[in-house]
């Protein structure tokens, strides 16, 4: 069940969010392109941790790495691939140990509203909205610092493509590897 969560919510997904259900506790609201939603009982830190490791990104570097890149060492949007970044926003007030921030895929926000000086609506795909506990600027800021990290993301991934593309050269992979047995194929 939980694999086809992660697997629907990286095809399809929109934002996941803390969220207090009352027969439970602690769980996380996942929102989907066609409008519809799910609640699982996966805390929103764990799900995020799984993303992680199905991408196979080490999040602790992820974080530091991009964190001196835009020079902030908490709520840094996270890019996964070239066109698949989360952004965290606030979007509660915890209570004890209970996570403040959803996590929004960027490429689904449509429009921000401002509500008032320390409240932003979220316009997102699937007609989804979501406030925000963030005032207009902190969120245009986010979304600056997602342009950084994708354009930090890309530039890294572009150059080890021309080291990988040079190394091709240097070691064609057709000799690489080849044995007596495989030249008598």
């Amino acid at each position: 069940m939980e694999t086809m969560l992660l697997e629907d919510f990286i095809m399809e997904g929109v934002a996941f969010i803390p969220y207090y259900m009352p027969s439970y506790g602690e769980s996380t609201k996942f929102l989907f392109e066609d409008g519809s939603f799910r609640v699982s009982t996966v805390s929103s830190r764990t799900f995020l941790q799984r993303i992680h490791r199905f991408f196979g990104m080490d999040n602790m570097a992820m974080k530091q790495k991009l964190g001196r890149e835009i020079g902030r060492k908490n709520l840094i949007p996270l890019p996964f691939s070239r066109h698949w970044t989360l952004v965290p926003f606030k979007v509660r007030k915890p209570i004890g140990n209970q996570p403040a921030y959803g996590w929004v895929l960027s490429h689904s926000i449509l429009e921000m509203k401002e509500e008032s000086r320390i409240r932003t609506t979220l316009l997102l795909t699937g007609s989804h909205q979501l406030t925000v506990l963030q005032s207009f600027g902190s969120c245009q800021s986010q979304m600056r610092n997602v342009k950084l990290v994708e354009y930090y993301f890309h530039d890294l991934h572009q150059k080890m493509d021309r080291i990988f593309e040079r190394r091709l050269r240097i070691y064609p992979m057709t000799n690489r590897h080849q044995n007596s047995t495989d030249t008598e194929l």
